[in-house]
């Protein structure tokens, strides 16, 4: 039986992958970015306004549920890096933490919400980070909002197993991706990044995962029958769930 999965940043990277992956075996997905992807179930939405979360998705969401459908994931995938460095302002923080935060968090709200009478099986997967438990200098409000989400879905873990149709909630650690991000990362003065050179390493020396790597372990996840509760896990973990 097919899937229905929600994945934000779905127009590059981790997320393009994903999406392309789930659809070629058959499973329903919906895109949520800025560009508004180039799919029919492609949502345009720009995370860093959460507040319109829940009248643009809710709909969509609420319109595919079926009876056929195995399980409903939603994978909170979009984020972004900067300001990378000592100095930012209020405007540059709260943009940051809107995108990384606040709309994962409104996110699981509207997903866990829509579907609460539904007996099929409910997952939410947050992209975590080893900034989220490592002090990276450079990088406070990525850790900072990273750190946020994880204890977030620990928290939601806690709450939703004590209703009567929970959804699943996890947290997965991909390590280190050859995306977009990492280019930005790259690119960072090391006055701003003091580890720029460790991660220019890793790229010379062709240490970092391929997207597609990543997705299929994630997806090999989801199949699997395990009972996700606030957990952390990498990849290989994932998988072998």
């Amino acid at each position: 039986m097919p899937w229905l999965l929600l994945v934000t940043g779905n127009s590059r990277g981790l997320g393009a992958a994903l999406a392309a992956q789930a659809r070629a075996a058959g499973h329903v997905v919906i895109g949520v970015s800025r560009s508004g992807g180039t799919r029919g179930d492609d949502v345009r939405l720009d995370l860093a306004r959460p507040e319109a979360i829940d009248d643009i998705l809710a709909p969509r969401l609420r319109e595919r549920i079926a009876p056929d459908v195995e399980q409903y994931v939603l994978v909170n995938n979009a984020a972004m890096l900067g300001p990378v460095g000592p100095r930012y302002d209020a405007p540059a923080v709260s943009a940051h933490m809107a995108v990384n935060l606040v709309a994962p968090i409104v996110l699981s709200r509207v997903f866990i919400e829509t579907l609460a009478t539904v007996a099929a099986v409910k997952r939410i997967v947050n992209l975590s980070s080893g900034a989220a438990t490592r002090a990276i200098p450079g990088w406070s409000l990525y850790g900072a909002s990273k750190a946020g989400l994880d204890h977030f879905a620990r928290v939601l873990a806690a709450e939703q197993a004590l209703v009567e149709r929970p959804v699943q909630v996890v947290n997965f650690s991909p390590g280190v991706i050859d995306t977009g991000m990492q280019a930005e990362i790259r690119a960072a003065a090391p006055e701003d990044f003091p580890q720029v050179g460790h991660f220019r390493a890793l790229h010379e020396e062709g240490a970092l995962r391929s997207p597609d790597q990543v997705a299929r372990k994630l997806l090999a996840g989801l199949a699997s029958r395990r009972v996700f509760a606030g957990e952390t896990l990498d990849p290989a973990s994932f998988a072998d769930a």
